[in-house]
Order: structure tokens, then C-alpha cells, then sequence
């Protein structure tokens, strides 16, 4: 999984863990708070028609508005203010036995039938006054104004107690918003703790590995290619440790070929001395020969038939000394080497013919696959050095049949040696592999084939 899928989970995890927390604490606060608020309501609204009882009982025991005017209607005027309080009796019954024992429920039957005796008495007294008799003060105080008096003391007794249940549900409701702030604050630290424990495990999950990478890195910068990351954590760390390891492997491999080089050029500058110094001793004895060669040789009729041996023995013996100055500039560093315009073939039939008496006794027929001019090729060289390259392939060669072909690739020369085996130069393989580097070009040995690959003369890189 990707750090940013990692991280987007991790936050939809969260959020939705926090949404349902919230979502419950608020769905059991409102379930818990709706029935007392629905309470306090009723009690409200029964505590108001409790209070209007006793008003309404005034209005219904006041002689004056009964009996005045004298218009005959007082049985009806106090029937209807006897309905209102009757209405708002009814009104609170239902609110006044809210778990108060057996108090309320008693004294709202009670009540009742006091009301009702009210009624009865009051519309008795009412029509026992004839016409024109003064209003019964007494008698009316005594059968509607007393009993009025106490229901209404009474109904602010009954007030008084459901206003006791009112702030036990106030209380309630307190205790309950208390426990919901409690469970909040208890859910946004678990959510914090949850939250720091997912965080941290993401965290670590990512960070290890690249912690284990900046380990790997000191590791490689003191010196320890071998040193490896582990392609673990999240798909970027472990791209990026694959590509860090494929780095290392590449940096190992180039350091190799480095130290190889190095031991290489090591040996090539032992090589190089070490040629210096016979080139340096034969060139005083080759001197010497390649007199004698040449007064030889004019001492000999040109009719005679040892006239050609002699010329023979002359122009070897030249070669030989030219090869000893060559190698000694070859192997001074930075020497320059003589070059001059060639042709590729010339030099194979050259290394053939003089390869051929050797390669004869050892029962070995070398065949020159050069082909026509200009198809033979030609390049800008060292004529004699290149001639002793091949010679020393020819010669290292095994088989029946040693075959040396010419091939032009592009801007580039190449003369292939193919035997059935190949035998090892030893030193004369270092020297070989010089001279063709300080040609500008290159030898490679693919099983019995030996190829030397020179740049053309018409290439801007021609040596």
C-alpha cells in the first residue's frame, strides 16, 4: 500500500470513528433529555392551570359579579365561571401524580368533589334569594366564598409540590448533560489516543524502512558496497530502496572494472618497462646484425641463388630492429607511435608469409581472407606494430586451419583470427593489447576467434 493511501485511510478511519462517537453521544443526550424536557412542559402548563384555579374561583365566589346586575342571569354567569375552573382543574390532574407518592392523587379527588359541592350549594343559594331581596353575603361566604378559599390554598399546595418534581427533573437533566460532557471528553481523549497509536504505526511502518536506507547509505559512503537496502514499508520505499540497491550494484560493478583497469595498467606499465628494457638491450646487437646483413648480402651475386636468403636475412633482420624502436616508443607513456596511410590487406598477407614455415611445421595451414581492393580495407597505423599484433594471433591460434578475414563495418576495420583453439600469449598478450589500444582500437576474444577492431582511415577518430 502507498504512503498516500496509508495516510488517506488512516483520516477516513478516524473520521468515521469520531462521526459514530459523536453521532451516538448526541442520539443518547437527545434520548435522554427529550422525555424530562416533554415533562417539564406539562408540569409548566399544570402549575399555570393549578395557579388559575384559584383565580378562576375568585372570579366564580365574588357575589358582585354574580348577583349583579339584576338581570336573573347569576345562575348562569356562575355556572359558566364554575365550568372555567373545572377546565382548568382538569388541566393539571394529569401532571399532579407525577410520583408523589399518594399526596397529589388524594388531594385532586378531594378537590373534585369539592368543586362539585360548590357548584350544587352555590346554585341552591342562588335560587333560594326571590326577586328583590338583598344578596345573601353570608350565606354565599359560607357555602361558595369559605370552600373557594381552600381549594385555593390547597391548589398552591399541589403547585408547590409538582414544582418539587420539576427540579427533580431539572436536576436530572443537569446530572444527564454532566454524564454527556463526561462521555465527550472521554471520546475526544480516546480518539486523541487512538489517533496518536494509528499515527504512530503508519509512522513507523514508513520510517523504518528509511531509516534502514539511511543506515545502508552510511554503510556505502564508508566504503561497504555490499551493503543493501530492504525493499520493505510502503510501494515508494520500496521503489526507492530497489532503485538505491540497483545504484550500489551498478557503483559495484564500476568500482570492479576500476580496480580491474587499474591491476590491468598495473601490469601494462611492468610490461612496458620490462619491454623498454629488451627493446634497449637488443637494439645494440640488432645494429650490428643488420650491418653485417647488408655487407652480406652485396657480397653475394645478384645471379646467385643465396642472394635471395640473403635478402631474406637483411629485411627481417630490419624488421626486427624496427620492431625493438617501436616497442621501446610504445612503451615510454604518452610516447607517439609513427603512422602512416595502409593498406589492411598488405599487412594480413605480410603476417601469413611470415608465419607460414612456422605454422607449416606445426602442421597448420593459414588462410589470408582479404578480398579485392579497396574491399581489404585501409586505416592509418603503425604498419610494423599492427603486422606483429596478427603475427602474435596467428601464432597463438590452434587447429588444422587458421583463417584471417578482413571485415569493414561502417567506419570501422576489423581483422578476425579463427582457429579451433587459442593458446596463451603471456606477455606478448599484454603488448599485443596495447599496441591496438594506442591505435584507437580494441581486441576482444569470443572462443577461437580473435578480433582486432581498428578505426578506417577516412574516420575522424582514425589513429
Amino acid at each position: 500500500m502507498s504512503i498516500r493511501a496509508k495516510i488517506v485511510g488512516l483520516v477516513l478511519a478516524i473520521a468515521v470513528a469520531e462521526a459514530a462517537l459523536m453521532g451516538t453521544i448526541a442520539f443518547t443526550g437527545v434520548h435522554h433529555l427529550s422525555r424530562p424536557a416533554g415533562e417539564l412542559r406539562g408540569i409548566g402548563q399544570a402549575v399555570a392551570d393549578a395557579r388559575g384555579v384559584g383565580g378562576a374561583l375568585a372570579r366564580a365566589s365574588d357575589p358582585d359579579r354574580v348577583f349583579l346586575p339584576e338581570d336573573g342571569r347569576a345562575a348562569e354567569r356562575f355556572s359558566a365561571d364554575m365550568d372555567e375552573v373545572q377546565r382548568r382543574f382538569d388541566g393539571c390532574v394529569a401532571s399532579m401524580c407525577h410520583g408523589h407518592g399518594t399526596g397529589p392523587p388524594l388531594a385532586t379527588l378531594r378537590i373534585a368533589d369539592d368543586l362539585k359541592s360548590i357548584r350544587e350549594r352555590g346554585l341552591r343559594a342562588i335560587a333560594a334569594r326571590g326577586p328583590g331581596r338583598p344578596i345573601p353575603l353570608r350565606e354565599w361566604n359560607a357555602v361558595v366564598g369559605a370552600p373557594s378559599r381552600d381549594i385555593a390554598i390547597r391548589s398552591d399546595r399541589m403547585s408547590n409540590a409538582v414544582m418539587v418534581r420539576a427540579r427533580e427533573i431539572d436536576e436530572a437533566a443537569k446530572d444527564e448533560e454532566r454524564r454527556s460532557v463526561r462521555l465527550v471528553i472521554l471520546s475526544t481523549v480516546a480518539s486523541v489516543l487512538a489517533t496518536i497509536g494509528l499515527c504512530f504505526v503508519v509512522a513507523r511502518g514508513i520510517a523504518r524502512p528509511i531509516e534502514n536506507l539511511a543506515a545502508q547509505s552510511r554503510r556505502i559512503s564508508a566504503g561497504d558496497l555490499g551493503a543493501r537496502a530492504a525493499e520493505e514499508g510502503p510501494h515508494e520505499v520500496r521503489a526507492l530502496a530497489g532503485s538505491f540497491n540497483r545504484m550500489i550494484d551498478q557503483l559495484a560493478a564500476h568500482r570492479a572494472r576500476l580496480e580491474e583497469d587499474y591491476r590491468r595498467a598495473a601490469r601494462l606499465a611492468g610490461v612496458g618497462l620490462f619491454a623498454e628494457a629488451v627493446a634497449h638491450d637488443l637494439s645494440n646487437p640488432l645494429t650490428s646484425v643488420v650491418l653485417n646483413a647488408e655487407v652480406l648480402a652485396e657480397a653475394v651475386p645478384k645471379e646467385d641463388a643465396r642472394r635471395g636468403v640473403a635478402e631474406d636475412i637483411l629485411r627481417e633482420t630490419r624488421r626486427c630492429h624496427k620492431i625493438a624502436s617501436e616497442l621501446r616508443a610504445v612503451s615510454r607513456e604518452g610516447g607517439e607511435i609513427e603512422k602512416v596511410p595502409c593498406s589492411i590487406g598488405a599487412v594480413v598477407n605480410d603476417a601469413v608469409r611470415i608465419t607460414g614455415p612456422g605454422c607449416d611445421s606445426r602442421k597448420i595451414r593459414v588462410v589470408a581472407e582479404t578480398g579485392p581492393e579497396p574491399a581489404s580495407g585501409g586505416c592509418s597505423c603503425a604498419p610494423v606494430q599492427i603486422l606483429q599484433v596478427l603475427i602474435n594471433l596467428i601464432e597463438s591460434a590452434e587447429g588444422e586451419e587458421v583463417r584471417v578475414r578482413v571485415r569493414l563495418r561502417e567506419r570501422l576495420l576489423a581483422v578476425e583470427v579463427e582457429g579451433r583453439g587459442r593458446r596463451d600469449l603471456g606477455l606478448r598478450w599484454e603488448v599485443t593489447r596495447r599496441i591496438v589500444e594506442r591505435h584507437g582500437g580494441t581486441i576482444e576474444i569470443e572462443g577461437p576467434v580473435a578480433r582486432v577492431v581498428l578505426p578506417r582511415k577516412d574516420d575522424g577518430r582514425s589513429c
